[in-house]
Parts: structure tokens; C-alpha cells; sequence
């Protein structure tokens, strides 16, 4: 039974000091491997310093971000993060894309920026987002739930380089590039080391100076090139009332730190397919949609989603006509 000051003050502190009890305070995250990036609790670490200004807050929320920018969790090629890392130290990612854990980071990482101002945090919110609305955006507007982890029966097939791969691609940047990306011609991670091929997952131990970025600027395009050759996983096409909602608040979100006009209309397109495609004849909303087709009705987390969608369109736009749809 909840008490009147269950919601105090004191609460807030409380889970604060549970949640960094918990807390890697080297690697970043939460707990063990298997790590998924938990970024609920580190929007509330984000959200605790901004009101009381406890630095442990802000340190282990950016730490957490940080290393999960530079991991392997990240796909430092095409953008976009992995489900989660099989390992401790964010390497090794289990290669599923979910839509809902982008949004979500997307959301955090607007907010680590907000607070810092750092470059890095931008860097890699445009980034995202170029991904989802490439990969996993349809011609209606609204987004797919997932991309597979595997393609020809292999997980990572698709993510994953070999050295002799990387020299062809790169040239002579191949050298400077796979110092930095930890490649190695006996590959870096386990499953990569005992294949035929020994193939390498590509991670950062530190963030990119102007000099390596400039290594960085020339590599990706050929590599996405490269890549885009390969045969894809496959795409979990259905579209979900709630993660489309959650990413239109993370393009909203884009939006408000970028000043990029892409997102903002991707944002107001995707409302409009939400409402056009998710409501049905009787005027409720259903939870799932594919081919023309929504069925399922909604789910709580559905309809308070798309409430904060409505509200953040709203702020941004200022057009009443989302805070009316919220109500």
C-alpha cells in the first residue's frame, strides 16, 4: 500500500543510492554481462543531477553512455545500437537492432547532451538517426520493429570484417584505421577468432581527435558501400503503436538540439501515419500494424507513449492541435 510520502524526496535519493550500488563504475552500465544498456536508469541518474547536482549521478550516467558509444554494442559503420553486449565491456553485441532500445538511447543521449553540451553526444544522436530513418523507416512513414541479428545462418555476418576485407576497402587507410578500430588479423572477439575468416568486431578505446576522424570520414562511406553488397538481415516489418511513438519523441527530440528539419517532418509524418493506419472504424487504437492491416487493440504502454509523443510534438511545434490529441 502506497503511503502519502511514498514520492518524496527521500525516495529519490533512495534509488539513487541503489542504482550506483549497482553500477559498473569502470566499464559503465549496470550489473554483469550479459549488459543491456538499462537506459531508463540512466536517464534517471541524468535527471537526479540536474535537480541536486550530485556529480556520482552525472559521472556514471555519462560513463555508461560513453562506453556504450564506443563499444561494439554501437555500429560504428552504418549507426545504430545493438540489442545488448554479451560481454562486460559493451565488445561483443548480440547484432539484433531493436527500434525501441534507439529511441530510447536516442532520447538519453539529447539529454547528456543538454546537460554537457559535448559534441560527442550529438555526434552520435544524428548518427542514430540517419540509421533508423534509412534502415528501418517505410515508404508510409512509420518505422519497422527490428533488424535480425543474423544473414546466411551467422550472427554478425553482415557487422563483421576480416583484415584482408578491411586492406581491399581502405587501402592505404586500412593500417591507421584498424589501429584504431582494435582489428586484428587473428580477429578480436571469440566467435571471430575461430572462424575460417577470423573476423573482427569494430570498437573504440577512446573518442576520435580531428586527425583520426578525418581516417574515420574517408573509411565509413567505402565501408558502407562494401557492406551494403552483403546479404541483409532480415527486418522485422511490422510496425508497433508504441516504439513508433517512442521514436517520433527521439526524432522530435533530434530535432530540438540538431535544428535539422528532416527530423522534425519525419516526426510529423510518422504522427500522421499513426493516426491514418492505428485507429480503427470504432475510433480505438490498435497495437500493431502490417501490409494495411492494424490489429491487436492497444496496450497501456501504447496510448501513454503516444501521449508523450503528442506533448512533445507540441512543445516543439507549438501547434495546440497535439496537446488536444493528448487529452
Amino acid at each position: 500500500q502506497l503511503t502519502q510520502d511514498f514520492f518524496s524526496e527521500s525516495t529519490l535519493h533512495a534509488i539513487e543510492k541503489k542504482l550506483l550500488e549497482q553500477a559498473d563504475t569502470v566499464l559503465g552500465g549496470f550489473g554483469n554481462a550479459p549488459k543491456f544498456p538499462q537506459t531508463f536508469s540512466i536517464r534517471y541518474l541524468l535527471r537526479h543531477y540536474h535537480t541536486y547536482k550530485d556529480e556520482a549521478s552525472l559521472t556514471q550516467a555519462l560513463l555508461s553512455l560513453d562506453k556504450m558509444m564506443l563499444g561494439g554494442i554501437y555500429d560504428h559503420v552504418g549507426g545504430g545500437f545493438a540489442r545488448y553486449s554479451v560481454d562486460a565491456a559493451w565488445q561483443v553485441p548480440h547484432f539484433e537492432k531493436m527500434l525501441y532500445d534507439n529511441a530510447l538511447l536516442v532520447l538519453v543521449l539529447v539529454e547528456a547532451y543538454q546537460l554537457t553540451k559535448e559534441g560527442r553526444y550529438k555526434d552520435y544522436i544524428i548518427h542514430t538517426l540517419d540509421f533508423v530513418s534509412r534502415e528501418l523507416m517505410h515508404e508510409h512513414h512509420g518505422f519497422y520493429s527490428a533488424i535480425d541479428a543474423d544473414s546466411e545462418g551467422v550472427e554478425g555476418k553482415f557487422y563483421t570484417y576480416t583484415k584482408k576485407e578491411l586492406d581491399d576497402v581502405l587501402g592505404k587507410d586500412s593500417e591507421a584505421f584498424c589501429r584504431l578500430y582494435k582489428v586484428e588479423a587473428a580477429g578480436n572477439w571469440p566467435e571471430g577468432k575461430e572462424a575460417v575468416d577470423p573476423t573482427n568486431i569494430l570498437w573504440l578505446d577512446h573518442f576520435l581527435t580531428d586527425e583520426e576522424k578525418d581516417i574515420h570520414d574517408r573509411s565509413i562511406p567505402k565501408l558502407m558501400a562494401y557492406r551494403n553488397q552483403r546479404v541483409r538481415p532480415l527486418t522485422d516489418d511490422k510496425s508497433l503503436l508504441g516504439w513508433n511513438a517512442l521514436m517520433n519523441q527521439a526524432f522530435s527530440a533530434g530535432y530540438t538540439i540538431t535544428g535539422d528539419n528532416r527530423y522534425l517532418k519525419i516526426a510529423i509524418d510518422n504522427y500522421v501515419f499513426l493516426e491514418s493506419q492505428f485507429v480503427g472504424e470504432s475510433g480505438y487504437w490498435h497495437h500493431t500494424w502490417k501490409n494495411g492491416v492494424a490489429t491487436i487493440p492497444a496496450f497501456l504502454d501504447d496510448l501513454a507513449y503516444l501521449i508523450q509523443a503528442s506533448i512533445q510534438l507540441q512543445t516543439v511545434t507549438g501547434d495546440l492541435t497535439y496537446l488536444i490529441r493528448a487529452k
